[in-house]
């Protein structure tokens, strides 16, 4: 099978961003997010993302046969990527009730635990 070195993993995936109907957060993880972040060397056999990529597959079929490079997207059948901050929030205010609050601490608010959730 073959591997994907960094720079054609970059060409194959500027080729689906030009196709790709929408803009698409693609967070991508493995092989090929070594190749690309770090330059490690040896390439990939396909790129692996933490989001669920199926809004993309015309894209990536247009991709492949533009470039000629036939690089497998490989998504979760769960999204992996992390919530933003405020999701976060959201969900622990929903779950517990509670808004967030500043608790003070024996030494102020600067102490360990000052940013915890109000009971």
């Amino acid at each position: 099978m073959k591997r994907f070195a960094a720079e054609e993993i970059r060409t194959f995936l500027r080729a689906v961003d030009k196709h790709a109907e929408r803009p698409f957060p693609l967070v991508i993880i493995g092989g090929a997010a070594a190749a690309l972040s770090y330059g490690v060397e040896g390439g990939t056999l396909d790129i692996d993302t933490a989001n669920n990529t199926n809004a993309l597959g015309k894209a990536c079929e247009i991709a492949e046969k533009e470039t000629g490079l036939e690089i497998p997207l490989s998504s979760p059948k769960k999204d992996l990527a992390p919530p933003s901050s405020t999701e976060v929030i959201q969900h622990k205010e929903k779950a517990r009730g509670g808004p967030w609050a500043r608790k003070r601490g024996p030494f102020g608010s600067h102490s360990r635990n000052a940013m915890s959730y109000r009971k």
